[in-house]
C-alpha cells in the first residue's frame, strides 16, 4: 500500500502553478499597460512643453517679451527640467538693444541652468556668448560661440558671429577661418565675404 501513496499524483501544485502563471501574466500586462500609460503621459507632457515653448518663441519674435517669458515659465511649470525652456527664457532677456546688467544676469542664470540640464543644447551656449560679447569678455564669448557652433554645426549664423568676436579680440586668422565656415554653410551670406 505504501507504494501506491507515493505514486498518486497530487493535482494541487499544478493548479497553483497555473494560477501563479496567470497572475504573473496579469501582472506583466498591468505593468505594460501602466508603462504605456506613463509613456503616453510623458509624450503628452513633452508635447505641451514644446507647444508652450513655440508660443513663447512666437511672442518673442513679435517683441512681446512679457508673454514670451510667461509661456516659458508655464513650460517650466509643466517640466522644471526643460533645458530648452530655460535657454529660451535666458534668450528673452537679451532681446532689447543694450540689455541692462539685471537682464544680462538673468540671461546668464537661465543659460547656466539650461546647460546643467542638457550640456548638448546649443542655445544656452549662444545666450552666454551674447552676454560675454555685451560685456566684452572676448575669450569667454569665443569659447561659448565655439561650443554653440560645435553643437549646431549647420547654423551659419554661429561661425559668422564667432568670426566677428574673434576679429574684435584681434584673432584675425581665426576670424577669417570662421567667416569661411559661415560662407561654406551659407554662400548667400554677403556679410561674411566682407568681414
Amino acid at each position: 500500500g505504501g507504494l501506491q501513496q507515493s505514486v498518486q499524483p497530487t493535482p494541487q501544485p499544478q493548479q497553483q502553478d497555473a494560477s501563479s502563471q496567470s497572475s504573473a501574466s496579469s501582472a506583466a500586462a498591468q505593468k505594460a499597460a501602466a508603462q504605456s500609460k506613463a509613456e503616453r503621459e510623458q509624450q503628452q507632457k513633452a508635447a505641451k512643453v514644446q507647444s508652450l515653448i513655440n508660443e513663447g518663441i512666437a511672442a518673442m519674435n513679435k517683441g512681446d517679451l512679457s508673454t514670451a517669458r510667461s509661456k516659458f515659465n508655464e513650460a517650466l511649470g509643466v517640466d522644471p527640467g526643460s533645458a530648452q525652456a530655460l535657454a529660451e527664457l535666458g534668450q528673452s532677456y537679451l532681446q532689447k538693444n543694450n540689455p541692462s546688467q539685471g537682464s544680462l544676469s538673468k540671461a546668464t542664470e537661465y543659460a547656466n541652468k539650461a546647460i546643467a540640464k542638457d550640456p548638448n543644447l546649443w542655445l544656452p551656449h549662444y545666450v552666454l556668448a551674447q552676454v560675454y560679447s555685451q560685456t566684452r569678455s572676448w575669450d569667454n564669448a569665443i569659447q561659448q560661440y565655439s561650443d554653440a557652433a560645435r553643437l549646431n554645426p549647420e547654423n551659419a549664423m554661429l561661425p559668422f558671429e564667432l568670426g566677428i568676436i574673434q576679429y574684435r579680440a584681434g584673432k584675425f586668422a581665426d576670424a577669417s577661418q570662421s567667416f569661411q565656415q559661415a560662407i561654406h554653410l551659407d554662400p548667400t551670406n554677403e556679410k561674411a565675404y566682407y568681414d
